[in-house]
């Protein structure tokens, strides 16, 4: 999520953040490269909300339909979608852009965009976006979540005391991740030996369940939310002073705060694309099933295979990036693919079996007695042991390095 472009090609041109400390993330400042690469991003994100607006929207709500639902399936899923899933890959393969940080930051489009147009398509729009093409412009083509006035049906804009709390919040999210790099950079972020590469699949039993392999996912899997709450903050006062409209928060301290699964997942790690899955899956599969064991399941099959396709964008291997004869690259991180389905699949599995606990009576008892500490620590327990799945290919790519400066 941060916007530094260390390893793109055309970088060094255009680069003017400015270096403080070794380990000091980059500080919200954009270079013109970087903005030049999102307002170009935006222009697609308004050509595709048009589309989806006009074809879609309009078209379900109105009582004689100008065209079928198939033809509007054919516009959303035939013309719209691969627009918003190939236009990275033409950005990565154009530009040359290497830097993992970056091509984290052009997936905002073709995962928020896919699950608004899911949404969209089955009628699960908000209100207050859907009322007007301007609203779903604004909706559709902004990086993060806006906050609409339910009464009006338009943005809230912010105030001078929204700005200042989202600034510290940009300061104590930087000084928690420099810290956190000070710290594990040294270690090459496993401060643990544990005898088997945390991105490979040859873990057994025993392995995954080791605690110096535990203590290494809790790491890598902090930083990582730390660097996630770092970008959307910076991204979010971006938007807030650029065009004064308020913005909702992504991340909200996930791995020292949650208190279930499902909070974990719902409240706080990347609320964006949890309401996004929300809407355009979880809704969607619960309206034509009713069963919300089934809806959850979905939902993270969803979130698993839309993983892989992040994976995809984030270690693609650029042909110039690759050995002339052999066609390989030495020096890249190419992942085994399926393990997001797999850790997100164990999640839905987690969440429905959360809710079968939560039926009886002393489950509720004791989660009211324990300390929260210890409440975040088996929740966190439950998935740390496979974490390498998710977090094994960013530590390996030295996606962390690239946060440096």
């Amino acid at each position: 999520m941060s916007l530094l472009l260390t390893d793109c090609k055309y970088s060094t041109r255009f680069n003017h953040v400015i270096q403080l400390v070794p380990a000091l993330p980059v500080i919200p400042l954009i270079s013109l490269y970087s903005l030049k690469l999102i307002i170009v991003q935006r222009i697609i994100a308004a050509f595709c909300s048009i589309l989806i607006y006009n074809y879609i929207i309009v078209n379900s709500r109105h009582p004689q339909k100008t065209m079928s639902t198939t033809a509007s399936f054919l516009i959303g899923f035939g013309v719209i979608l691969p627009i918003m899933l190939q236009s990275p890959f033409w950005f990565v393969n154009v530009l040359d852009i290497r830097s993992k940080a970056m091509r984290l930051l052009l997936l905002s489009l073709p995962l928020t965009g896919t699950l608004r147009l899911l949404e969209a398509f089955f009628g699960f729009t908000p209100q207050e976006a859907s009322s007007s093409l301007q609203n779903y412009m604004v909706y559709f083509t902004t990086l993060v979540d806006v906050e609409f006035d339910s009464k009006t049906q338009k943005p809230i804009y912010v105030t001078s005391q929204d700005l200042m709390l989202l600034s510290k919040q940009c300061f104590l999210s930087s000084l928690k991740l420099v810290v956190a790099l000070c710290i594990f950079a040294p270690m090459s972020y496993t401060p643990f030996e544990t005898g088997v590469l945390a991105h490979s699949t040859n873990h057994t039993f025993a392995d995954i369940w080791s605690w110096m392999h535990i203590l290494n996912n809790f790491v890598a899997a902090t930083i990582l939310s730390f660097s996630l709450e770092f970008g959307s903050n910076n991204i979010n006062l971006l938007i807030e002073i650029t065009t004064g409209i308020k913005t909702k928060q992504m991340v909200n301290n996930p791995m020292f705060a949650s208190t279930s699964v499902s909070d974990f997942w719902g409240s706080r790690w990347n609320n964006l694309i949890h309401v996004a899955l929300k809407r355009g899956v979880y809704k969607p599969v619960r309206k034509y099933c009713n069963k919300r064991s089934i809806a959850a399941a979905a939902t993270f099959l969803a979130s698993g295979i839309l993983h892989e396709y992040c994976w995809g964008l984030l270690f693609y291997v650029h042909d110039n990036e690759k050995d002339y004869e052999s066609g390989f690259c030495s020096n890249c991180v190419y992942p085994h693919y399926g393990k997001n389905v797999i850790f997100f699949g164990w999640n839905g599995v987690l969440i429905v079996f959360e809710y079968v606990l939560s039926q009886f009576y002393f489950v509720r008892k004791i989660r009211t007695k324990l300390p929260n500490i210890i409440i975040t620590a088996m929740v966190l327990i439950t998935a740390l042991p496979i974490g390498h799945l998710f977090t094994g290919d960013w530590v390996a790519a030295g996606y962390y390095e690239q946060i440096q400066m």
